[in-house]
């Protein structure tokens, strides 16, 4: 679309977002700008299912070495200062 003008075509952004209340994200975004291009994100293939619970066991061969509590860590890496 040229300009009233009669200067250079206008040039747009446009933003589109399809949203699933059920599943409460997005599952279809776009973003279209003339000087970047085209960027999409979408959702595919999603399943309702429950979760297979493997996914969510430690794995037989893994094993806890030198376990210190997160909290202590979080200290100790607020309390050590940089070098000078």
């Amino acid at each position: 679309m040229q300009d009233l003008r009669g200067g250079a075509p206008r040039r747009f952004k446009v933003d589109e977002q399809w949203r699933s209340p059920d599943l409460q994200l997005s599952v279809l975004s776009k973003h279209a700008d003339p000087r970047m291009g085209e960027t999409v994100y979408s959702l595919t293939n999603i399943s309702r299912a429950e979760p297979s619970p493997t996914l969510f066991q430690v794995p037989p061969e893994y094993t806890v070495q030198g376990k210190v509590p997160m909290d202590i860590q979080r200290i100790e890496r607020i309390e050590r200062k940089p070098p000078r």
